[in-house]
């Protein structure tokens, strides 16, 4: 995977130094939720808010301990990203 420059810039809290080009965290849908696309979150030092698919679920619990614990989700920071999503569904109609 090649590394591309990021032109997106976000604001410091604070509003001093240089504007930021790397996000905090990345709020996807369950499509997006390979363990390879969590991976390179992780090295980029990116938190993934992505729900884990139900199959994915299935195929940890099933291996019992050596599966794995599951990854992190926060279902509150899930909810607003589906409620800006509808949003721009709703200003698209």
């Amino acid at each position: 995977m090649g590394h591309t420059r990021r032109r997106t810039r976000t604001r410091r809290t604070g509003g001093v130094g240089q504007p930021r080009k790397c996000p905090d965290s990345l709020s996807a849908d369950k499509a997006y939720s390979s363990k390879a696309n969590r991976a390179a979150l992780r090295a980029r030092k990116i938190e993934a808010v992505i729900p884990e698919r139900t199959d994915q679920k299935a195929n940890r619990v099933r291996k019992g301990s050596s599966g794995g614990r599951p990854p992190v989700f926060d279902p509150d920071r899930y909810r607003r990203r589906n409620q800006v999503e509808r949003g721009f569904g709703r200003r698209k109609q």
